[in-house]
């Protein structure tokens, strides 16, 4: 498992999400505590996709986050949130 900074996260996120989806997995932390565990989805769906197509390219992106603590039931728009606010102290 390979560990990355909510901020080179940020940056990176369109290739580390590739790999994700290509089978690695993540650690992703925040002021050097982990915050999320990327893995790649557990099943990939049966339905053919068009290579090429936007619906191929946002297949190839599915990913599972999963976390410890409060935060594993919230929704990214949240869990961003809460990043942020943490950030920049509200």
């Amino acid at each position: 498992m390979k560990t990355i900074t909510a901020k080179e996260f940020q940056l990176k996120h369109a290739a580390v999400l590739k790999e994700v989806a290509a089978g690695h997995e993540y650690e992703v932390t925040f002021h050097r505590k982990p915050l999320v565990k990327l893995l790649p989805a557990a099943a990939k769906s049966t339905k053919a996709l068009r290579p090429g197509s936007h619906q191929a390219f946002l297949e190839s992106l599915r990913y599972t986050v999963q976390s410890t603590g409060e935060l594993h039931d919230l929704s990214y728009d949240e869990l961003r949130g809460r990043m942020m606010a943490d950030k920049h102290g509200g």
